[in-house]
């Protein structure tokens, strides 16, 4: 495996480049080249396509390893490795934002390094599988994937919940292995799960003949369970397995219904009906009250669809409050900011333009509390005093500037 993974490293600093292309050639990784900058790498990568990008955050060029990394997803789905010699809670809030796979501080041993490497390239490959699947059931012609709309299922909330006949039983009430296994067929787009896979990732040090009687008793007990809160028989019907592949059959998730709102929004945007977009959007972000299977699995899936998620209802209520200011729609705009605010608490982009909006519809009192509490969150999230003044300083220098171009003619 390790001969075929090919990495780029992008380090300015010649003498690590060097040593980082010695150790990983140890390690029996091909390293294709060395650059210095995040233009370059992606030049490079325009006819290079590696398997993954190692890269320091610091680099020559107008271009930040955070940015450079950002740019590598987006336009070639290359997963990146960030190097730094500081821990900086607000430089790894804005890698996780942009997507980077992983977050490496300086110094680091040889087996940290690749056991970080190997880590993140699992997380690529499941994240490619994810998106292929994604891909996979938009491919599935619509009438093929309507059913009798017998189970609810909620996983945009905390707790997630099932519905089923007026009844609603909370996900907080299926036992730990159960909360798993019907994590993992959540996080499939299409509801289905061969059980050797599910079998592998629940119970991995087991032999097979065990995990295979762990996932019939699970199943079992999963069924069991539904039926007992819900006063029915359905389990059986409602969680499947059939020719090996376990599924949750006749029902609705609202997950779904936000992957396609998202996607006919997105499709609207794209030719030119942003009044259709807003509508569309609006409804995906409603669906939202929390991040995805909230508290619900430590699976690596769940938790790469979670991260989407909630970056997709920041990015979505981020560009329907711009909408909004276009139209001069104050109070669906200030909805907006709140909610892409809930999403990602961090924004410094957010939270100004929040306090901006807030001053100018004198609500002047509000705005003091919402600074006072995003500097409290950022205490929260490790950042000492100083950091914390600096970013409130420029929050209020962009006020400053704001109201001297409104009064300026």
């Amino acid at each position: 495996m390790a001969e075929q993974t090919r990495i780029l490293i992008v380090e300015d600093e010649a003498i690590i480049a060097m040593d980082l292309q010695e150790t990983l050639a140890e390690a029996g990784y091909a390293v294709i080249a060395t650059v210095a900058s995040g233009e370059e790498a992606l030049a490079l990568c325009i006819t290079e396509i590696p398997d993954l990008v190692l890269m320091d955050v610091h680099l020559q060029g107008r271009l930040t390893g955070i940015e450079t990394a950002q740019q590598l997803r987006e336009s070639y789905a290359i997963p990146s490795v960030l190097l730094t010699a500081h821990y900086d809670p607000q430089t790894l809030a804005a890698s996780q934002q942009a997507g980077v796979f992983a977050y490496l501080i300086k110094p680091y041993d040889q087996r940290e390094l690749c056991a970080t490497l190997a880590t993140a390239l699992t997380r690529a490959r499941n994240e490619g599988e994810l998106q292929r699947q994604l891909q996979e059931l938009r491919n599935v012609p619509a009438a093929a994937t309507v059913k009798s709309e017998l189970l609810k299922i909620c996983t945009l909330c905390a707790p997630p919940s099932l519905e089923f006949q007026g009844r609603t039983i909370h996900g907080d009430l299926f036992p730990r292995t159960q909360r798993e296994m019907l994590a993992l067929l959540l996080a499939a787009p299409h509801l289905r799960v061969d059980r050797e896979v599910l079998e592998a990732e629940l119970w991995p040090e087991s032999p097979a003949k065990q995990a295979r009687s762990s996932f019939d008793a699970t199943l079992g007990r999963l069924r069991r369970l539904f039926n007992t809160e819900t006063g029915s028989s359905a389990g059986m019907d409602l969680f499947s397995l059939k020719n090996g592949v376990v599924a949750i059959e006749n029902c609705s998730v609202d997950l779904h219904r936000f992957k396609a709102l998202d996607e006919e929004g997105s499709a609207l945007r794209r030719n030119g009906d942003a009044d259709a977009a807003i509508g569309a959007f609006v409804k995906a972000v409603a669906l939202w009250q929390g991040e995805f299977l909230a508290g619900f699995s430590s699976h690596h899936n769940v938790l790469t669809l979670r991260q989407y998620n909630t970056q997709r209802v920041f990015e979505l209520s981020q560009w329907l409050g711009e909408a909004f200011a276009e139209r001069q729609r104050s109070a669906e705009q200030l909805a907006a900011l709140r909610l892409a605010l809930r999403a990602i608490p961090t924004s410094e982009k957010t939270v100004g333009t929040l306090y901006i909006l807030l001053l100018a519809l004198e609500r002047v009192e509000e705005g003091k509390t919402l600074l006072k509490d995003f500097a409290r969150g950022l205490s929260r999230d490790g950042l000492g005093r100083q950091q914390v003044q600096v970013i409130m300083r420029r929050i209020e220098q962009r006020v400053s500037i704001e109201r001297y171009q409104r009064q300026t003619p």
